[in-house]
């Protein structure tokens, strides 16, 4: 086994020594508002499903997805999470929406509760986007079929979540593989998403997409790692002071074991079809030919100053995809969800009312939004 170098053991000592971000983050109760969206969700929660969605040898696979928010079952919202997250995620927006709407909230395979089989035993593939949407689709059935079908569905998707949901509403395959899901859909919602169209990986994804299990250990250890994850959170975020202690524990559970990192690790490298760092732009064209599938209208809401997939992604889908309106939020960044669930909820609210029928193709979401900011 290779040894460290006393020089990486003398950066590990200096920067333990030095990491004062995380721990002036503050904790939930710190913040009454939030505290109180979380409890709202919670009160309102109706069951913690886990469905199975595939199998090895015999043995199954499952997704845990929670149910929660208002008694009226015409509607049900999906929202799906994004890159080294959980279903935790919308817990603020949940708060908000679950006044007037029922939410099913998943975990993607390999996330938050669901399970996390190895890459090695199904094969990376089984983390992409195209399998990750397959198996919200499975699992979205089999409830269905149990608690009763809704009249419509409403996907929300965040991140590589509107990756996931873009493979939704756009394979033809999965398409035919679910037609009672597909004909309750009419429109969907994607934030910030991820488009598949990306000619290079993010320097520190592509990181925490490499990093051996020893390396992750040891940073560990020093706190290194965990102190990078909340300097990253907090510089990307448009209140700071509203990034929890929460927020980077959960990313740190999503490394916080080998079958967790393992599989965290498969869903970075399956994210965006790439070859030897190079994009695998015959396997992307693929995927953004597919946009012009999408038979529902679609709702992209966009922070103007996110630094993770910026705005112009925004532009381009608008152009691709055959019935989309933008709306962006100025100041905002790459996770709405989390720090403007007010505004979220309301622009879910008012597309479901109706499918964005009259509306500009672009517009300031806070000028025409109840709610302006949280």
């Amino acid at each position: 086994m290779k040894r460290p170098s006393r020089v990486l053991l003398v950066l590990c000592v200096v920067l333990a020594g030095c990491a004062p971000t995380y721990k002036r983050l503050p904790v939930l109760d710190a913040l009454p508002e939030l505290k109180t969206l979380v409890e709202r969700n919670d009160e309102r929660r109706f069951r913690l499903w886990k469905l199975p969605v595939g199998e090895i040898d015999g043995s199954p696979y499952s997704i845990v997805a929670e149910e929660t928010g208002a008694d009226r079952t015409d509607v049900l919202v999906v929202p799906v999470h994004g890159l080294v997250s959980d279903r935790s995620t919308w817990r603020f927006v949940s708060g908000h929406l679950g006044e007037t709407h029922r939410l099913w909230i998943p975990d993607q395979l390999g996330c938050g509760d669901s399970d996390r089989p190895s890459p090695v035993a199904i094969g990376e593939s089984a983390y992409s986007p195209d399998a990750s949407a397959r198996h919200l689709l499975e699992a979205l059935e089999r409830r269905n079929d149990e608690a009763g079908w809704p009249e419509r569905i409403f996907f929300v998707g965040h991140s590589l979540g509107g990756a996931v949901v873009l493979r939704i509403l756009g394979s033809p395959e999965l398409r035919t593989a679910y037609p009672r899901i597909y004909a309750r859909m009419d429109s969907a919602m994607l934030i910030a998403p991820l488009e598949f169209a990306v000619n290079r990986a993010s320097e520190t994804v592509d990181e925490m997409g490499r990093i051996g299990g020893f390396k992750l250990g040891l940073g560990k250890t020093m706190g290194i790692f965990r102190e990078k994850v909340a300097r990253e959170l907090v510089d990307s975020a448009e209140h700071p002071e509203r990034v929890l202690k929460i927020d980077i524990d959960r990313v740190l559970q999503a490394f916080g074991g080998k079958s967790a990192r393992l599989s965290t690790q498969a869903i970075i490298r399956q994210a965006v079809p790439f070859i030897e760092g190079r994009p695998d732009w015959d396997a992307i064209d693929r995927l953004v030919a597919e946009y012009a599938n999408v038979q529902v209208p679609v709702l992209l809401l966009w922070g103007r100053h996110d630094e993770t997939l910026p705005l112009s992604m925004g532009y381009k889908l608008l152009a691709e995809l055959p019935d989309a309106r933008l709306r962006i939020v100025e100041q905002g960044k790459h996770s709405l969800q989390a720090e403007r669930p007010r505004l979220v909820s309301d622009w879910i609210r008012r597309f479901l009312a109706d499918r964005g029928s009259g509306w500009v193709p672009i517009e300031a979401a806070e000028s025409s939004a109840s709610g302006l900011r949280d």
